[in-house]
């Protein structure tokens, strides 16, 4: 197994669109490979049980649009292999959110 990350901030043009931050940004990778294989006795002989595969990609971008209200999208992609039953499936998931910072009371 192995993954991996990288983080960065960048500032888009202002002529196409006008931000008081960074936009922040995620990339992260991830692979692994699990398989299980059965030993005979008394022999070297592996015979293969599981193949389980999965690959995952994950972007993610957030930016903070005032000192209250922080938002932005999360992209993210996984492919999983059962190679044992042939079966491959892939998802793709595509998340807006927005957080809403509430504070009260007096700082004196």
């Amino acid at each position: 197994a192995w993954a991996g990350s990288v983080n960065f901030g960048f500032r888009p043009p202002r002529s196409l669109i006008r931000l008081q931050n960074d936009i922040r940004t995620t990339l992260s990778v991830a692979s692994s490979v699990v398989t299980t294989c059965l030993l005979s006795a008394g022999t070297t002989d592996r015979s293969p049980v599981s193949d389980s595969r999965r690959k995952a990609v994950d972007l993610r971008l957030d930016t903070g649009f005032s000192p209250q209200v922080r938002g932005g999208a999360s992209f993210s992609y996984v492919l999983t292999e059962q190679r044992q039953t042939a079966a491959r499936y892939s998802q793709l998931t595509v998340t807006v959110f927005a957080e809403i910072f509430f504070l009260s009371g007096q700082v004196r």
